[in-house]
């Protein structure tokens, strides 16, 4: 019986009405001798196996409709998975990655109102992220919250904290400059650092309290927002507050 991918791609050629290389040809000729699935292998790799260069790869991934061999992939694998759109698999890819917060992240967490003042900061969209936390914080009480979302106001904002406030940095790829010499500044000044991350070789790990990690998200060629992750756990923490709160009432 072929397999997946080849049956995947003949289904589109013919529906398409796709004219094809003798190159091509070729390809899917070995590919239905075979028991490989494409969209488990690296694009170097299917050129290597195929006799073929990544560019023609590319080239007949975009002549399918796709804008390169990554997105072909994601539509192969999800071919039976229910999903319309591939903006919904990746998506579910994330979800699926999501770990559960640590013990001791949910007692970090807990500490939330012993905080004197809590500053978010986050650059560029993963300051959006940063305001709809506040707005999040707000919603269950908390009056002490500030956001930032430029590196100077963050700068300013950042400058006036102690041992008694908390900073709470988003930043998926831990790389910034700016994000790093702030978070370096208030941990000489004994500030609490919470970091939610994509890269847990970050410095910011070092600097922080708390360094909760996301799950990575692929830079392909069919992008999907990459503030979600962050959005997740942002989520979490509020939903850990809350459960906190509901069990202290219960307990009076």
């Amino acid at each position: 019986m072929a397999n997946k991918s080849y049956e995947f791609l003949m289904e589109q050629i013919k529906q398409d009405d796709i004219k094809l290389s003798s190159l091509e040809e070729s390809f899917l000729k070995n590919l239905k001798l075979t028991t490989l699935e494409i969209h488990n292998l690296h694009i170097s790799q299917v050129a290597s196996m195929f006799y073929m260069s990544n560019a023609s790869i590319t080239r007949f991934s975009q002549k399918l409709g796709y804008s390169g061999f990554t997105e072909l992939k994601y539509a192969i694998q999800n071919a039976d998975s229910g999903y319309k759109y591939i903006s919904q698999s990746r998506y579910f890819d994330i979800i699926d990655n999501v770990k559960e917060l640590s013990e001791q992240a949910v007692q970090f967490i807990s500490k939330f109102d012993e905080y004197r003042k809590i500053l978010i900061v986050g650059l560029n969209a993963n300051g959006l992220v940063a305001k709809e936390f506040k707005e999040k914080l707000e919603n269950l009480n908390f009056t002490n919250v500030e956001y930032a979302n430029e590196a100077y106001k963050i700068d300013m904002l950042s400058s006036s904290l102690s041992k008694k406030d908390l900073l709470i940095i988003l930043s998926l790829d831990g790389h910034n400059q700016n994000i790093l010499r702030i978070a370096e500044n208030a941990s000489i000044n004994k500030v609490s650092i919470m970091s939610i991350c994509e890269n847990k070789d970050s410095r910011l790990k070092k600097l922080s309290q708390l360094f909760i990690t996301t799950p990575r998200y692929s830079d392909n060629t069919y992008s999907i927002s990459k503030t979600i992750p962050l959005l997740l756990y942002t989520d979490m923490i509020c939903e850990t507050i809350k459960l906190n709160i509901r069990k202290a009432s219960n307990e009076l």
